[in-house]
């Protein structure tokens, strides 16, 4: 196995096309759905990224234990599936997806009659289903923590005994990918009543039907900001269009303030890096809505030299790693410079960045990889650890990155 790449960056600007992996987020969702209404029609473009490779095995295992692995999503839409319609099963882990909470979720279909325990640490993965739901009515749970409990509790939602009303506490998280949950349901012939603090689901069957899968955005962030940091260069992002329903499609707008121009065109999206791009002294940002693009914008204001307050970034302490520190170790590595203030405010500060004296490291985080790597324009030879981390989202991202010249070294 290969425990290290190193990249060397490519000499001057480049063009190229990138086959970008499909939406995990929503052939997640879509495979909820189809297991609920028996599993009777084609999904095309399916995401081959190793969340939903998993799922899908998961979702048609006899198997006792489902191992999630750390896949958070994997494991929360299981939890809510099982308490529906597996009881008995048990729902596991690695050692740090038990470390992420989900006692909320478990709480809201605790109020539903499933009986759940924890086998372990009170709050925290391995649960045991030991009886499912056995009605629907009304749940109360804190908007704050994840968005990733109230999908899993919506996509369940139309299958419940007299429907389901949820009412959230707190401003919401992510909440653009609950929109792409209730968006995802009304294209199965769900009705979802939203309103400012609520959802209400009647009781309904999903209509199957077929359906194809977006390219994923969340991944196109990190092309987004290796042409940031290449002047002259561009890339056409295959099968990617704007106006769809991934609130991570923000990462056009965010980039078009550093320099980067995109374009609507019959194969996806063509992004291209503007000569004499005027910077602005400093910027704000909030991340609530949009976590995963935390990491490649962060590295490229870094890499840019741009003054940057960064907020909205309580929930990536809880993703496949602590992304904030995650982020400041390996930054500090290269020479990056930053304030974390109370409150969990990260405030860049503008400073030369130079090759690190040591390995980058990853953990298991696909996108700490990814955000890193894409930092190879300005800062060449790089070392990362883990590049197998990627296949979790992208398992194609390191040939992408050869096509466009650079130069890779696995060890």
């Amino acid at each position: 196995m290969n425990h290290r790449v190193k990249i060397i960056s490519s000499a001057g600007s480049w063009k190229s096309r990138f086959s970008l992996p499909f939406s995990k987020s929503i052939s997640n969702r879509i495979l909820i759905i189809r297991a609920l209404c028996g599993g009777v029609f084609q999904i095309r473009n399916l995401s081959t990224a190793g969340d939903t490779v998993l799922l899908e095995r998961l979702l048609n295992t006899d198997q006792r234990v489902l191992d999630s692995g750390n896949a958070g999503t994997v494991f929360r839409f299981l939890t809510a599936y099982a308490a529906l319609r597996l009881p008995g099963r048990i729902i596991s882990g690695n050692e740090r997806l038990r470390q992420r909470p989900v006692a909320p979720l478990v709480n809201a279909l605790r109020t539903l009659g499933a009986e759940i325990e924890y086998t372990e640490k009170e709050g925290f993965a391995p649960l045991r289903i030991r009886k499912k739901i056995n009605m629907g009515g009304k749940v109360i749970i804190d908007a704050g923590k994840s968005s990733q409990f109230i999908s899993a509790l919506l996509l369940i939602a139309p299958m419940l005994s007299g429907g389901l009303k949820i009412v959230t506490k707190g401003p919401k998280v992510s909440e653009p990918y609950i929109e792409m949950t209730c968006k995802l349901m009304e294209r199965f012939g769900i009705s979802v009543e939203r309103g400012q603090g609520f959802f209400n689901v009647p009781q309904q069957n999903y209509q199957p039907s077929t359906v194809s899968v977006e390219s994923d955005w969340s991944s196109a962030a990190f092309w987004y900001e290796l042409v940031a940091l290449s002047p002259g260069s561009e890339g056409i992002l295959e099968g990617l269009h704007l106006n769809g329903i991934q609130g991570d499609e923000r990462t056009a707008d965010i980039y078009a303030i550093l320099g980067v121009r995109s374009e609507e065109v019959p194969e996806g999206i063509r992004i291209q890096k503007m000569h004499g791009t005027n910077y602005p002294e400093s910027i704000e940002l909030d991340f609530r809505n949009h976590p995963d693009l935390f990491l490649p914008v962060a590295s490229t204001l870094t890499a840019l030299k741009i003054s940057a307050r960064l907020k909205g970034l309580e929930t990536l302490h809880d993703k496949e790693s602590d992304r904030i520190q995650m982020f400041l170790k390996g930054i500090t590595l290269l020479g990056g410079k930053y304030i974390l203030e109370s409150g969990g405010v990260l405030r860049l500060i503008p400073s030369d960045l130079h090759s690190a004296p040591d390995t980058i490291p990853v953990m298991e985080d696909h996108r700490v990889a990814m955000a890193f790597a894409s930092l190879s324009p300005v800062i060449s030879p790089l070392m990362i650890d883990n590049p197998v981390s990627v296949d979790k989202s992208y398992p194609g991202f390191w040939e992408n990155l050869k096509h466009t010249g650079y130069q890779l070294e696995f060890f």
